[in-house]
């Protein structure tokens, strides 16, 4: 038996040699220069070509089976559809929907002030409307007031969900040209795999645009949402309830027809802002 047969040192045994395209020849991975991709993608930006450079050397191996390739992008994939996930969650959050319940609540009672001014023979008194009222308008108002830090941590998760959407587009469209880059780089058994592949990829980009879309929406609905808010509860219904405070008590004489005439266009000229600024 030749000595070549053992190794010195001990029993240890050697490790399996790596398969390779042709025996005894260790397989490179696909290369691709920044200036090679800009003469195929002129258009793209600098930041794209270097990703897309990165995708074509992630590829599988040139003697890979098929099997290899199905996966290749995948994890992009995966990336963008946590994202979408997330957006989901946001734009379905409690805050979303019960800010609006509360500002249509706040419309509901003023309505009820504003019937009261504005009733015919059998209208109830003003001042006992607003007395049964102003209780629950305070609370919408205290209620509407700590929901603004809350709707600005959801404007700020917006903004940070754009920007990780963003990413997600930017590596999706690398790979989509580390697809094209590769196509006439692989084995013709490879080939409908590969094509397979970019189609998905090329689906998944155009689900990221949507989804910067739909977010942009989403946070311009939210700002409206917050400035809807500021406008309406800190400015102007602190003006509006320094009005009606003249109806409280018993010690204090009727109105007249001028103060609520004027008591009733204060009353009307805030629900008709809340009204029309709140999305149907």
């Amino acid at each position: 038996m030749h000595a070549a047969a053992f190794r010195t040192g001990g029993d240890e045994r050697a490790e399996p040699l790596q398969a390779s395209a042709l025996p005894g020849v260790r397989s490179l991975p696909f290369q691709a220069s920044v200036p090679a991709l800009q003469q195929l993608f002129p258009q793209a930006c600098a930041l794209s070509l270097q990703q897309a450079a990165h995708a074509v050397s992630s590829a599988p191996l040139p003697g890979s089976a098929v099997l290899a390739w199905v996966r290749y992008g995948e994890k992009a994939q995966q990336t963008l559809a946590e994202l979408v996930r997330q957006r989901l969650e946001l734009a379905d959050g409690k805050p979303l929907r019960l800010v609006p319940a509360l500002l249509r609540h706040l419309h509901g009672r003023m309505a009820d002030v504003l019937e009261a001014f504005q009733g015919g023979v059998f209208r109830r008194s003003p001042a006992r409307v607003w007395r049964e009222t102003a209780p629950e308008v305070a609370l919408l108002e205290a209620q509407l007031r700590q929901a603004l830090p809350v709707l600005q941590s959801l404007h700020d998760q917006l903004g940070d969900l754009i920007s990780r959407v963003r990413a997600a587009q930017q590596a999706l469209q690398a790979l989509d040209m580390a697809c094209m880059f590769l196509m006439d780089k692989v084995g013709a058994h490879i080939q409908p795999t590969l094509a397979a592949r970019a189609g998905a990829v090329l689906a998944s980009l155009a689900l990221a645009m949507e989804q910067l879309q739909m977010l942009t929406e989403d946070q311009s609905r939210l700002l409206e949402l917050m400035q809807l808010v500021q406008d309406g509860v800190l400015l102007k219904l602190p003006a509006v309830l320094s009005q009606l405070a003249r109806l409280n008590g018993a010690a204090h004489a009727p109105l007249n027809e001028t103060q609520r005439l004027l008591l009733t266009e204060v009353v009307l000229e805030f629900s008709t802002f809340i009204e029309n600024h709140l999305t149907p």
